[in-house]
C-alpha cells in the first residue's frame, strides 16, 4: 500500500479544523483556495498534509464514475472522518481501493488505453454523424445564406477529416 502506514505520525485527532466546518468541507475550502499547494490548503483545512491529501483523494474519487461498493467504502470512510476527526480507520478501510484507483491514473499505460479509448470513441462518433448527416433532410425554407454557411462549415469538416485520415496515413499536413 502506497499510504502512509498508521503510526505516530498522524495525530490522534485533528483539532485544527476551523468551526463550523466539518473536516470534509475544510479540505474542500482548502482545495478552493489553494488547488496547487497542498501545504498551503493543509493549513487552511487545519490539518497535516498527510491527512489533507488522504481526504482530498478520497473526495475526489467520491466524485468519480466507480463501482457502488467502493464509491460507498469512499463515502462511508468520509463519513467516519467527519464524525471521528480521525482518519486512522479510514485508511485502513479504504486505503487499497484509494491506492487502486488514484495509481491506475498516473499509470503510462492507463494514460495510453484512455487516449486510444478516446481516439475510437471519437472516429466511431465521425462516421456516426457523417453517416446520419448523409441521410439528412435539408428543409426547404433555408435561405441561401443559411445554405453558404451550413456548405462553409461541411467543407471545413471535410478539410479536418483529410488532415485526420492524412496523419492516419503516416502524410504530413499543412
Amino acid at each position: 500500500m502506497l499510504l502512509p502506514a498508521l503510526n505516530s505520525e498522524y495525530p490522534k485527532r485533528m483539532k485544527k479544523i476551523p468551526n463550523g466546518l466539518s473536516v470534509t468541507q475544510a479540505v474542500k475550502a482548502g482545495m478552493d483556495q489553494h488547488p496547487k499547494r497542498s501545504d498551503l490548503a493543509a493549513a487552511v483545512a487545519g490539518m497535516d498534509q498527510r491527512n489533507y491529501r488522504f481526504i482530498r483523494k478520497l473526495l475526489l474519487l467520491s466524485e468519480q464514475n466507480l463501482p457502488t461498493a467502493d464509491k460507498e467504502s469512499i463515502n462511508s470512510a468520509l463519513s467516519d472522518i467527519n464524525k471521528e476527526l480521525m482518519v486512522a480507520k479510514a485508511i485502513k478501510l479504504v486505503g487499497p481501493i484509494v491506492d487502486k484507483y488514484w495509481l491506475r491514473r498516473k499509470e503510462s499505460s492507463f494514460a495510453v488505453s484512455q487516449r486510444r479509448l478516446r481516439f475510437d470513441k471519437t472516429v466511431m462518433n465521425i462516421d456516426v454523424t457523417c453517416e446520419s448527416a448523409s441521410e439528412l433532410k435539408i428543409p426547404r425554407e433555408l435561405s441561401q445564406s443559411d445554405l453558404n454557411k451550413a456548405i462553409a462549415s461541411l467543407s471545413s469538416s471535410l478539410q479536418h477529416i483529410g488532415n485526420l485520415i492524412s496523419r492516419l496515413a503516416g502524410e504530413t499536413t499543412e
